[in-house]
C-alpha cells in the first residue's frame, strides 16, 4: 500500500469513526417519553365584559380563573388582586369585582375554594370615592 492509499484508508477510517460518535450521541440523546397532544388552549368564558364560569371541587376561584383567562394580578396583604383579565384592564376608576353565587364574595379569590354547584362571576366595578 503506497503513501497515498494509506491517507485515502485513515481518511475514510476517520470518517467512519466520526460518523460512529455522531450516531452515538444521537442515539443517547433521544428522548423516549411518549409523545402527547397538548391541551387544547381555554377559551376565556368572557361576555360584554363579565366572565362567569362553574365551581371545582377544592379548586381556589383564581386558579380556576387562571387556567381559563389570560390574567393579570399583584399581592397584596389579602391575597391576590386581580388588574387584568384577557387584556381588559381595570384602572384608577373601576376594579374586577369576585362574586360566588351572585353574592359579592367576602374573601379573596385566592383564598376561596370553590365547590361543584358555585357559579363564580367577575365584573368590573366602579370605584366610589
Amino acid at each position: 500500500m503506497n503513501k497515498t492509499q494509506k491517507n485515502i484508508a485513515g481518511i475514510v477510517a476517520l470518517i467512519a469513526f466520526a460518523g460512529i460518535v455522531v450516531a452515538a450521541l444521537i442515539i443517547g440523546n433521544r428522548d423516549d417519553t411518549p409523545e402527547t397532544t397538548p391541551d387544547p388552549v381555554a377559551i376565556c368564558p368572557i361576555e360584554n365584559g363579565v366572565v362567569t364560569y362553574d365551581g371545582q371541587e377544592n379548586k381556589t376561584a383564581f386558579d380556576i380563573l387562571k387556567s381559563l383567562c389570560e390574567v393579570k394580578s399583584s399581592s397584596s396583604d389579602f391575597g391576590e388582586f386581580v388588574t387584568s383579565i384577557d387584556g381588559i384592564t381595570a384602572d384608577d376608576s373601576n376594579y374586577w369585582a369576585f362574586f360566588v353565587n351572585d353574592e359579592y364574595a367576602n374573601v379573596g379569590a385566592s383564598s376561596y375554594k370553590t365547590k361543584e354547584g358555585d357559579v363564580i362571576r367577575w365584573q368590573l366595578e366602579t370605584i366610589v370615592y
